[in-house]
């Protein structure tokens, strides 16, 4: 059955299959990168000063990325109920 999506029509299991991809890879690809840079800045030795912005700035990079993660995993929720 076919779900109306802004500006385009897709079946149901298209759209489930863009979400499950949309959350893996925000969940195993991008989460890791993340924490694997986070820890890389931590261990470098770098400007004492820049140090802190830069951890501070990943940091909100990955709180969003869990968000990010929690509104995919919503809609997948939804897409499957319907």
């Amino acid at each position: 059955m076919p779900v109306r999506m802004p500006g385009l029509m897709v079946h149901k299991k298209q759209l489930v299959d863009m979400l499950v991809e949309a959350l893996s890879f925000e969940e195993i690809t991008v989460t890791a990168r993340l924490e694997s840079f986070l820890k890389n800045v931590r261990d470098c030795e770098i400007d004492k000063m820049a140090k802190p912005v830069i951890e501070s700035n990943i940091e909100l990079m990955l709180s969003d990325s869990i968000h990010h993660s929690q509104i995919l995993t919503g809609l997948l929720r939804k897409a499957v109920k319907e």
